[in-house]
């Protein structure tokens, strides 16, 4: 299984650095809980990003996956929608740890509604539903989150605003074995070090503030 590293960085720190890039994607991103979270409660991320490249998302972290549908799927992607399965590795408080993830995204036509509705397709509602039913009628809209991203090489950057605050987030896909500090000396490549103790993932700190 492929990996995705991951890491929180100084805002400012970045903001340093941008000035000598091509200008950065621009999407609006939204996610869809209930107020009392229960989706995020259980690993499950429904999301969808407007503008350059729209698409929507639903994703589970942890846990486990029917083996014959990982294949299944793997199978028939293409056009009609990506699945992807990796894990998610991040800094924790004691270092990093690796988080097993499924997606399944399809691209979206010009649906820039100012606020979304959680349209999401049959196989995206049985696939959310795989880690429980789905109070799809109790979900509201949870943004909108403006969000900008760069590629430094084979990093990618993406920095999130939420009001009036700002997280950055550096990733870099890798090899299931591709050791830990390789990732962490590519952003001391290019002047960044990641933000110590559990920082948490930008989805984390977007759900926390909307």
């Amino acid at each position: 299984m492929k990996v995705e590293d991951k890491v929180l960085v100084a805002p400012g720190a970045w903001a340093k650095l941008e000035d000598g890039l091509d200008a950065p994607k621009k999407r609006t991103v939204w996610f869809f809980d209930t107020d009392g979270r229960d989706l995020q409660e259980r690993g499950v991320i429904l999301r969808v990003r407007q503008g350059d490249k729209a698409d929507r998302t639903v994703k589970r972290r942890g846990g486990v996956f029917p083996d014959g549908l990982e294949v299944a799927l793997e199978a028939e992607e293409g056009e009609l929608f990506t699945f992807k399965a990796e894990r998610d590795r991040a800094l924790g408080p004691d270092g990093p740890r690796s988080v097993p993830a499924w997606s399944l995204t399809e691209d979206l036509d010009g649906d820039d509604d100012a606020r979304p509705e959680p349209r999401f397709s049959l196989l995206q509602r049985v696939f959310a539903s795989l880690a429980g039913p789905v109070p799809w009628s109790d979900l509201r809209p949870l943004g909108p989150i403006a969000a900008e991203s760069w590629k430094v090489g084979e990093l990618s950057v993406e920095r999130w605003t939420i009001g009036g605050e700002r997280l950055v987030e550096v990733s870099q896909k890798a090899d299931g074995d591709a050791p830990w500090e390789e990732f962490v000396a590519a952003l001391a490549a290019i002047g960044l070090a990641p933000l110590g103790g559990d920082a948490g993932g930008k989805t984390r700190w977007a759900l926390a503030r909307l």
